[in-house]
């Protein structure tokens, strides 16, 4: 009910109307003394909520608040505090995607020196070719860091897809460090141990912190693994063809990643490397099956776009072209090093991976 309605229909309201010229001045007195809401009416701050700019609209309304808001300070605190945080993300990213990239080139390019370089070791032909494929496949990983910068930047980390690359690329830098430190003293020179322990930390703190702070409370143990059970349900609903495609590729690269990492000669490689049973050939195996086990983690983040036609955003484009770039590395690598079963395994797979790019 508005103020004038109400007083209208107020019965003194009607005296007042009706009465007589001499005793106006009284019904008026009387009218107003006794409806206490007719004194004390605010300034209808209803408004202030739904305008879209409450604390502006509250200073007009009240000129007590005409001082600068509490409110304001705050908020003013908290998205500067927000930036500060958005902003050191995108450097931290910006950063690890340039080393990883880097570590990529420089493994395809030239591993004899890579190795000189980080094991003091001059590796043979089918040992370049290790460290050619754990350079490959490096070029997701980089990608992936790319596209959380991005996210940073637009403060989208909260989406699903960021989330599940934060969290895969934490437990691929734990499962690399893990391995640093078994190895390390047997396999890298001593500046490169430290080189990369920091380089994981740092992988391991900045996409562990997105993860857990993205939503705006850390995830509980439940809930991270309702999370990695969905993803695995989802893998055998496909909406279409190459989605399907996609939910074997990712079981097959699961599969790999695994068992090369128990047995880093005995499954899924060409019977050449499966010689390599030196201490070098193992350590580049491994690290090998550490990337394909974060690949599955792009993949079923593809899957997920496509069963939900988002594959031609530009975060999934890119992670696409990763893949490809991958799937080619590793198809130059079998093939320079005579290994036709690897050449036909990744022919498939960067045909899926140009499908998803072509697909409207």
């Amino acid at each position: 009910m508005s103020l004038l309605k109400a007083r209208c229909d107020h019965p003194e309201a009607h005296t007042f109307a009706t009465s007589t010229p001499g005793s106006r001045v009284v019904s008026t007195a009387s009218a107003v003394a006794s409806w206490r809401p007719l004194r004390n009416a605010q300034c209808p701050l209803r408004k202030c909520f739904t305008s879209g700019r409450p604390v502006r609209l509250q200073r007009a309304c009240n000129p007590k608040l005409q001082h600068r808001s509490p409110l304001t300070t705050a908020s003013a605190a908290s998205s500067s505090s927000g930036s500060t945080e958005s902003s050191s993300l995108v450097t931290f990213y910006t950063g690890l995607a340039a080393v990883f990239a880097a570590s990529a080139a420089a493994r395809l390019a030239n591993p004899q020196w890579y190795a000189e370089l980080a094991h003091d070791a001059c590796p043979n032909g089918l040992a370049a070719g290790l460290i050619r494929l754990s350079g490959a496949t490096l070029i997701p990983i980089a990608a992936a860091l790319w596209t959380l910068k991005g996210a940073a930047e637009h403060d989208r980390l909260a989406s699903n897809t960021y989330r599940r690359l934060n969290l895969g690329l934490a437990a691929w830098a734990a499962s690399n460090l893990t391995l640093l430190a078994k190895g390390a003293a047997e396999h890298v020179v001593t500046w490169c141990t430290g080189v990369q322990t920091v380089v994981y930390l740092v992988t391991i703190a900045a996409c562990g912190y997105a993860w857990s702070t993205s939503t705006g409370y850390a995830p509980t143990g439940r809930q991270i693994i309702d999370g990695v059970t969905d993803d695995i349900r989802n893998l055998f609903k496909n909406s279409s063809w190459l989605s399907a495609l996609l939910s074997a590729l990712s079981v097959f690269a699961a599969a790999a990643g695994i068992l090369t990492l128990v047995e880093p000669f005995q499954y899924f490689q060409p019977e050449a490397f499966r010689a390599l049973n030196g201490g070098l050939g193992g350590w580049y195996m491994r690290g090998y099956s550490n990337n394909l086990l974060f690949i599955v983690v792009l993949l079923t983040s593809l899957k997920d776009a496509l069963d939900r036609e988002r594959h031609r955003a530009s975060t999934f484009r890119l992670l696409a072209q990763a893949g490809l770039a991958s799937s080619l590395a590793e198809i130059a690598t079998f093939y320079f090093t005579g290994q036709a079963s690897g050449v036909v395994r990744e022919v498939v797979i960067g045909a899926i991976m140009a499908a998803y790019l072509t697909k409207e």
